[in-house]
């Protein structure tokens, strides 16, 4: 619009021109840039692009898939080098682009590839046939490597509400695949029940850190001496909206992975606060009260009964 309208005024000159070639390479670079959506390590699509393609697929639900993961891949990347590890990323993004040529293929990072497919698949075949790939040696630069995976499969039969949704019910899968002693992964209903457990979850904590209105109890500390209640250790707890409890293991890792630990330990360490300004230490007979602040359990605050 600025190009048309310029070229208004100033006819003689080339604004047009300009504006439609800065159009373009703009639209190139936020849009179709390859860095955003081509993994260069590995020649395949990267999770932007599984974002992408995946919205459009899910209005359908017409696709099946798996993926599979390189068994303790960083430890891998420790013990032998990074540079050595990657550097045969290339051969796997290879192989299955021969293999998979009329498939959607994705590098997840960190060892993880999947494969989506809007055609009928013979899932198990496939797998089978991966994992009979990596039973064999890789060679690269006369260097021989070895490498295990597990694969998770998806189950055709499920129907996700979001991208997210799935994304999260991959990691998980991922996470579980890539645990000791464990095999291939199918990612059923219950894999899926967990998810929106997670995101219920998510929406309850981000409510109840908007409202401030996270619960604090008091574990009773006792002097084994004497038997009698010194302090406490204050403990928070969150509740659903049918009234239950929701326990921490369920929200404190959640809060540490989205930074929010930090304002979840601040309303308790008020909540506390205000305990004790009412005169709670006096009622309950006790003399503290231990706060954990942040993730680390050893950061502790005595509060003493002047």
């Amino acid at each position: 619009m600025a190009g048309i309208l310029l070229e208004g005024y100033y006819w003689q000159e080339l604004f047009l021109s300009f504006s439609f070639t800065m159009g373009i390479a703009v639209i190139y670079l936020t849009v179709r840039n390859p860095d955003l959506f081509l993994d260069h390590k590995t020649e395949l699509m990267t999770r932007e692009a599984f974002r992408m393609i995946m919205r459009q697929l899910l209005e359908k639900n017409d696709f099946e898939g798996f993926g599979f993961v390189i068994r303790d891949y960083d430890e891998c990347r420790m013990a032998y080098g990074g540079a050595f590890v990657d550097g045969f990323l290339g051969y796997f993004g290879k192989y299955l682009r021969q293999e998979f040529s009329k498939q959607y293929l994705f590098y997840m990072g960190g060892g993880r590839f999947f494969i989506i497919s809007t055609l009928p698949m013979d899932l198990e075949a496939e797998v089978s046939k991966v994992h009979e790939r990596f039973r064999k040696p890789w060679g690269r630069d006369g260097k021989i490597a070895y490498f295990d995976i597990n694969c998770c499969i998806l189950d055709d039969t499920l129907v996700f509400s979001s991208v997210d949704e799935l994304k999260q019910c991959i990691g998980i899968a991922f996470e579980t695949a890539d645990s000791p002693k464990h095999e291939d992964v199918i990612i059923d209903k219950g894999c899926q029940e967990r998810v929106k457990r997670q995101f219920h979850v998510r929406g309850l904590l981000e409510e109840s850190l908007a409202g401030n209105s996270l619960e604090v109890f008091l574990q009773p500390l006792v002097e084994a001496s004497s038997g009698r209640v010194e302090g406490a250790e204050a403990l928070v707890r969150m509740k659903d909206k049918d009234g239950s409890i929701v326990g921490p293991a369920e929200f404190i890792d959640m809060a540490s992975a989205t930074g929010a630990v930090s304002i979840l330990g601040e309303q308790v360490f008020a909540k506390v606060c205000e305990f004790i300004r009412d005169g709670g230490l006096e009622a309950c007979g006790m003399k503290w009260v231990h706060v954990n602040v942040g993730q680390c359990s050893v950061c502790a605050v005595v509060w003493q009964n002047p």
